[in-house]
């Protein structure tokens, strides 16, 4: 196995010098892919709790990347302890926002439900600003802010936005409130990681990150299992594929990420990422026989519009700095 991983990254390092500005918009395209897959993989699984979706994939995941780790030579266990410290705060924050992401799949669409998990870059943005002091609040982001979270409302649709349009309450509000509230608290939850992975980007390898968030999340949803006191559901034939496909898709969809922000161009590739919103809506209506109501479309509309708006704007911002 480890003389195809090699030959494959042979490969990989060929097309990424002969064709370098467009290999990285492939990497983010399939990766969003693979992200959209992922979460309709997990929707097959209604039987099976999410906890136990989250440990089979830490082990897939774990299982891959210790075979990269052996290719590349890489100490994983270092002597530097505050990097080490920020590894396992990356890992459990990262993993439980993942636990939050899957959790509100079982109450939303999934297009919804990737949606506003990608929400991420605003509360990051509203971090930097709040408290690293990174970012100035000026018009065009309170524009931004504003336009999101009315988005985040259309797709929320509270008892008294349905009233207002409809005369009657078209949602079981309650179960869905829900799920948009674990998953906007998932997506704060993944802004934070993005701020650990940026405050350590230079010091530690990417698959370091992920064998750290791998053994992790081996650990968490056990534990939240405990906590719980609910049962192991042993997953029959069928389920147990789709675990490890879900393991699979979950490590090389943040692979090819990683590897298109590395070598491709941020704001481009930021836009491709966009597409994994699109994928979800394809899922839902062609595959699950789902029906999105308008003020869902509209919602979506407006938070992934702000995203490529924010995008755009920080890479005018950069393109201004002097070099």
């Amino acid at each position: 196995m480890v003389k195809y991983i090699l030959v494959l990254e042979n490969c990989l390092e060929y097309l990424e010098d002969h064709h370098s500005k467009t290999i990285p918009l492939y990497y983010m395209l399939l990766s969003s892919f693979l992200n959209a897959s992922n979460t309709l993989l997990s929707k097959q699984l209604p039987g099976v709790p999410t906890e136990e979706q989250l440990f089979i994939r830490a082990i897939v995941m774990l299982t891959i990347n210790s075979t990269f780790i052996s290719t590349q030579k890489l100490d994983v266990y270092r002597p530097n302890i505050n990097l080490t410290m920020k590894l396992i705060l990356r890992s459990i924050v990262g993993c439980i926002g993942t636990l939050l992401f899957y959790k509100s799949l079982k109450y939303l669409p999934l297009s919804e439900g990737v949606v506003l998990y990608r929400t991420s870059p605003l509360w990051t943005t509203i971090m930097s600003i709040a408290y690293l002091k990174k970012e100035k609040f000026g018009l065009s982001l309170m524009v931004f802010i504003v336009t999101c979270l009315v988005g985040i409302t259309l797709i929320a649709q509270p008892p008294f936005l349905s009233q207002i349009i409809y005369g009657v309450n078209t949602i079981s509000h309650e179960h869905h409130l829900l799920g948009v509230g674990l998953v906007i608290l998932g997506s704060m939850l993944s802004s934070c990681v993005q701020i650990l992975i940026n405050s350590m980007a230079s010091e530690v390898h990417q698959i370091i990150i992920l064998q750290y968030f791998s053994f992790i999340s081996l650990m968490v949803p056990v534990a939240t299992l405990f906590i719980q006191s609910k049962q192991l559901i042993i997953p029959d034939q069928k389920e147990m594929v789709i675990l490890i496909m879900i393991g699979l898709t979950a490590y090389f969809s943040q692979l090819l990420m990683n590897r298109a922000y590395m070598k491709g161009n941020l704001s481009e590739v930021s836009m491709i990422g966009q597409t994994q919103v699109l994928f979800s809506y394809l899922f839902d209506i062609l595959l699950l026989g789902q029906q999105i109501n308008f003020l869902s479309i509209l919602g979506g509309i407006f938070i992934v519009s702000t995203l490529v708006s924010m995008v755009i704007r920080k890479s005018k911002k950069q393109q201004t700095l002097p070099k």
